[in-house]
């Protein structure tokens, strides 16, 4: 009965050590899955649905032609010169990947991908 316990209680924190974090990203108080790429480029800032947190670093990232491409960004601002390249390829969809988000302590955590349409 003792290692049964134990192996329940076991697999009940390695549930919750594996368990996805519920941290995602907002545009300007819109959830990620409601924007769009023009919603995203007038907004030009990225938040976290936690206010403990915040963005440090992300990419996004899009096909042009045959090629994709990819843009670093750092900090949660959406800068005039990644506007432009986005306006100028003017992508069905963009992806936002690698999203840093860092909390008051300074600890770093990873929100899901966003894949925005046009």
């Amino acid at each position: 009965m003792k290692k049964l316990s134990v192996t329940i209680l076991v697999l009940m924190l390695s549930f919750t050590a594996f368990a996805q974090n519920n941290l995602k990203v907002n545009f300007c108080s819109k959830a990620a899955n409601e924007i769009k790429i023009i919603d995203l480029i007038n907004c030009k800032l990225i938040s976290v649905n936690n206010p403990d947190y915040k963005v440090a670093s992300y990419s996004i990232g899009f096909k042009t032609g045959k090629d994709f491409m990819e843009l670093n960004i750092e900090d949660n601002a959406i800068t005039e010169k990644v506007v432009e390249v986005l306006k100028k390829h003017s992508p069905d969809f963009i992806y936002l990947e690698k999203i840093v988000l860092i909390n008051k302590k300074g600890e770093k955590q990873f929100a899901e991908p966003v894949k925005i349409k046009k």
